[in-house]
């Protein structure tokens, strides 16, 4: 995703610690330092390992829904991990 992850003190959500890369596919997304990530595809995120365990299933081409709090408010965004493409000298 081209983000960096920290628990919160409450246990709800993770803390968006850092964006890695502006064409990363979290920023694309418009995810931005300070957000509170609080689930994905609608399943409940408490821990940095939450996160982790949804995301090892995420393949190249597949598409997330993100949901987050930015200054008290509850947003969504879609993620799309870029599909892998082949290149080849002929």
């Amino acid at each position: 995703m081209g983000i960096e992850v920290q628990d919160t003190e409450e246990g709800n959500g993770v803390k968006v610690t850092d964006v890695n890369d502006e064409d990363a596919p979290a920023a694309k997304a418009g995810l931005k330092k300070g957000d509170i990530i609080t689930s994905i595809n609608e399943k409940n995120i408490k821990s940095t390992d939450d996160i982790k365990d949804i995301l090892k299933n995420v393949k190249s081409g597949d598409v997330v829904t993100i949901q987050f709090m930015r200054d008290g408010k509850l947003q969504n965004a879609q993620v799309k991990f870029p599909k892998e493409l082949k290149t080849t000298d002929l």
